[in-house]
This record gives structure tokens, C-alpha cells and sequence, in this order.
């Protein structure tokens, strides 16, 4: 039998002659692939094998006639209507003949199809939340070196004349300190692990009341396009982070249309059933599209990890696309993306419809590194607690600075001894992520010795364990200036005063 004279039959049972075409068939041709068996009756079988196939059909029967086809082979073939089913083939020779017979396994390839695509996005959903306890982790580290750095040059300031040439490059160091500070909120952000502060949000008066400041930051040459219907409801997210994950997106556009092009914004209502990045429920999704260069297969698939960026060097971090994504997942919403080379890139972002009413996240309490001038300051006996030799000096200094007695501790249980054999002391300042005992844990411990005790925990990190508001008098984002230490210190002393 040549490769060209072959033929087959469905059970779907069919009968071919050598010649190829088809003989005898059955009624589930009619039934299974809507097709009248007289009309195919003498018709070629690989006419009806979907293209892409018919090498798989071939191959397999190509010795049909000697060695008959006991394990299954799959292949499609064509419907009366014009679509393709699948089926799996065994078949064998005799006299001059081919009996073969076809199973439907249309039904059972999609669900394999779907369970795939499933564990596909299982595994970079699990690939995402690994490179996010790591970026989370480098930049919890990393805020750690910039707490030791700023505070040793505000130190280091202080006592140089604002006018000498060692001052400018002081300024200078800490601007660089406070732009490396920026840096490592945007991969806490990837990481879900940024502050938030949730508002009930319209869309449909955010995105329109951008458009000056989109089109002066992407210039004259972008058209930009809103379609943004009035009646949609309001969703739950931190308003700030989401204005700039707008101009984030928004830059990549411009960047990727070089300059020059459409830039459409639109918004809809959406429900989801749930999946593997998204829980069942009412969203708002922000669509984001360009006309631009597009990305292909492997780089969209990338486009979410930090660092990773197909711009030149000196000209992306790499951060705004997972900066968005880490958004949309600590709002409990999504970050998705659409690309083809060539032809642009669509961004979706989702997030939960809201119920009207602002939430909040913050601590009770706490100073989350606003600057604001303390009333009545007095001069305090201050615990301090880090693992972290540098940022505990650094924190020491500027404590030392303002007048006020310090004492050190480098972990939890030396903490309590310290505070055991002082009862004096006013006020404690203490790390989060330390070994053994973190800071919330310590600071639940010295509660039960003195109840009213003011504590400030300072970290770099924002999801604090539940429970912890009712323990921690405020919280100092890491890294830390001279001016947001003093205001923390006067919040947390006013609190107490007024307990009083």
C-alpha cells in the first residue's frame, strides 16, 4: 500500500480497498460527522483528515496491511458542518482490504486541552509567587542597607555647615538614598507586600481626570482615546497605586509605539466564575491598549518578572509591569496581557467591585512615614531592637541626636530582659523580621508586662500578621528620616499622654 493509496474506515466503522477509497461505512458517519454514507461512499478517507494530520495518519497505516494498528492512533477529521473531531484509530489489512475503526475522543481531548492550560497557569502562578517571596526578600534586605545609609548621612549632615561642598554631597546621597527607597516600595509592590490603603473608586471619573497629566507626560504625539461608560460601580483599591499603575502602563505604551500612536483606555463590567489568579466574583476591568511593537510568545510570557525588560540600558528598571501586577493581586483583583508581535499589546487589569464604603489597612495609630512637626516634644528613655547591627546605629544616632536615652537590643529576648531590669523605659522601637522573635511577637510579649507601653514597629514590609493593630502603637516605613522618626515618636507620646 503506498502513502498515497491509503484509507480507512470510522466505528464509525468503515471498509477501503487498496485504492483508497471508501467501501462499506456505517451510520455513525452520519450520527458522529453528519455525514450522508452514500455520499462519501467511494470518496477518499484522507480528504477528510484535517491537514495538519494526515502525516500521524499516514505514518500509522502506511504497514497497515502487514502489522495491524493495535494502539490507538488520534487523529481529526472533518465534519459535514466544517469543523473537526477527533478519534482514535486502530485498524488491520486483509485481502486486498482495510478494516478500521474510530473511537470520538473529542470530549475527552478538550478536557485534557483545558486541564493543560489549567496547569500551565497554575505553574506560572506559582513561578510569579516565588520570584515574589524572593524580590520581597531582597527588598526587605535591601531597605535594611538604605535605613543604615540615610540615617548615617543625616547624621553626618547635621554636623557640617549646610554651605560646604561635603554638604551638596551629602544632599546629594540622600536624594540617591530616596530614589533607591522608591525602588524597593515598587518591588514590594510585585511582591503584594506595599502599603495600601483602600478607597471606593469611579472609574469613570479616575481615568478621565488623568488625561492632562497622561498627555503631558507622553507628549503630543499619542492620541489618546476613552471609552468609559458612566454607570459602572465602584471597585476597592488603593487610589495612588492605582494612578500610577495607569501611567506605568501608560509609559510602556508610549515606549513600545515609540513615541507615536493610539493609546485607548476602556472599561467594563465583568463577572468570573474564579480561576487560578482570580476569585469568583463582580469586577471592574481597565483595559489599556496600544498600537505599538508588540511582544511575542516568550517575552509576554516574561513580561511580569521584575527586573526583566526589553528596553535599552539606563531606560527601565524593569518594575512598572510587575509593580501592576502586584497591585491587582494584593486588591484581590488580576493583571492580565494580551500581545502580538507587531500588531500591539492590550493590558487588563481587574479589580473587585467595592461596596461604597472606604476600607483601610492602615494601623492604628500609626505614622506611616508622613513628616509632621511633634508637639511638646520631651526628652524619653527609648528601647531599640534590630537584629541589624547598622540600621540599630543608624537609629541609635539620630535617637542620641534629639536628646533622648537609648537602648539597644539585638533581639527579642534580650528586649526583655533589657525592659525587666528598666522600668523606666517610655517608649520601644522595634524591627519586624527577626529570628526567634518577630517584632509583633515581642511587642504582645512587653504588652503583658505594661499594657499601655507606646511601640513603633519599624519595617520595610506592609502585610503585618492579623491582630497586630491591636498591639502596635504605629508603624515606621523603613527607611526612615530624622523628620519622620520625630513624628512617629510624637504620635505615639501624644497617644499615651492622652490615655492618661
Amino acid at each position: 500500500m503506498t502513502t498515497d493509496t491509503w484509507n480507512l474506515s470510522l466505528d464509525l466503522m468503515a471498509v477501503t480497498s487498496r485504492s483508497g477509497s471508501m467501501e462499506l461505512l456505517n451510520q455513525s458517519w452520519n450520527s458522529l460527522l453528519g455525514w450522508d454514507v452514500e455520499d462519501l461512499r467511494g470518496r477518499r478517507f484522507a480528504r477528510l483528515v484535517h491537514p495538519d494530520d494526515l502525516p500521524t495518519a499516514k505514518s500509522a497505516f502506511r504497514h497497515v496491511m502487514s502489522t495491524p494498528v493495535s494502539n490507538p492512533v488520534e487523529f481529526r477529521l472533518k465534519h459535514n458542518d466544517g469543523s473537526y473531531r477527533w478519534f482514535a484509530w486502530t485498524a488491520s489489512g486483509h485481502e486486498n482490504r482495510i478494516f478500521a475503526t474510530g473511537r470520538d475522543v473529542t470530549e475527552r481531548r478538550e478536557k485534557d486541552a483545558a486541564l493543560a492550560t489549567a496547569q500551565e497557569a497554575l505553574r506560572q502562578s506559582q513561578k510569579l509567587d516565588m520570584i515574589g517571596q524572593l524580590t520581597g526578600g531582597v527588598a526587605h534586605d535591601f531597605n535594611n542597607l538604605l535605613a543604615a545609609i540615610r540615617s548615617s548621612l543625616e547624621l553626618a549632615r547635621r554636623r557640617l555647615s549646610s554651605e560646604s561642598d561635603a554638604a551638596r554631597y551629602l544632599n546629594n546621597a540622600v536624594a540617591a538614598a530616596d530614589r533607591g527607597a522608591g525602588l524597593t516600595q515598587r518591588m514590594l509592590a510585585f511582591a503584594r507586600k506595599q502599603e495600601l490603603h483602600f478607597d471606593s473608586v469611579e472609574v469613570q471619573r479616575l481615568l478621565p481626570d488623568l488625561k492632562d497629566l497622561l498627555q503631558r507626560s507622553l507628549g503630543p504625539q499619542i492620541d489618546l482615546i476613552f471609552d468609559i461608560p458612566e454607570d459602572l460601580p465602584t471597585v476597592l483599591v488603593d487610589t495612588n497605586q492605582l494612578e500610577m499603575a495607569i501611567l506605568n502602563l501608560s509609559v510602556n505604551s508610549r515606549d513600545a509605539m515609540d513615541g507615536s500612536g493610539r493609546l485607548s483606555f476602556s472599561a467594563r463590567e465583568f463577572s468570573d466564575a474564579g480561576g487560578s489568579d482570580m476569585a469568583a466574583g463582580k469586577y471592574v476591568v481597565i483595559s489599556v491598549a496600544d498600537t505599538g511593537c508588540g511582544m511575542d510568545a516568550e517575552t509576554l510570557e516574561r513580561a511580569f518578572e521584575p527586573f526583566f525588560t526589553t528596553k535599552g540600558v539606563g531606560k527601565g528598571t524593569g518594575l512598572g509591569l510587575s509593580m501592576v501586577h502586584g497591585l491587582a493581586a494584593q486588591s484581590g483583583g488580576a493583571f492580565r496581557m494580551e500581545s502580538v508581535a507587531g500588531k500591539g499589546t492590550t493590558a487588563h487589569l481587574y479589580l473587585p467591585v467595592g461596596d461604597g464604603e472606604p476600607d483601610s489597612v492602615e494601623i492604628e495609630g500609626g505614622s506611616h512615614g508622613q513628616s509632621r512637626e511633634p508637639r511638646g516634644e520631651r526628652l524619653l528613655t527609648i528601647l531599640t531592637v534590630d537584629d541589624d547591627l547598622l540600621v540599630s546605629m543608624g537609629t541609635v544616632g539620630m535617637l542620641e541626636d534629639m536628646g533622648h536615652e537609648v537602648l539597644e537590643a539585638s533581639s527579642g529576648d534580650q528586649a526583655l530582659d533589657i525592659f525587666a531590669e528598666r522600668p523606666d523605659i517610655d517608649l520601644v522601637i522595634t524591627d519586624q523580621a527577626m529570628p526567634k522573635m518577630t517584632g509583633v511577637e515581642l511587642a504582645k510579649a512587653l504588652r503583658v508586662r505594661r499594657q499601655n507601653l507606646p511601640i513603633i514597629l519599624a519595617t520595610g514590609y506592609a502585610d503585618l500578621p492579623e491582630g497586630a493593630g491591636g498591639e502596635v502603637s504605629a508603624k515606621l516605613d523603613k527607611p526612615f528620616s530624622e523628620s519622620s522618626l520625630r513624628a512617629a515618636l510624637a504620635s505615639v507620646t501624644e497617644t499615651a499622654n492622652s490615655a492618661i
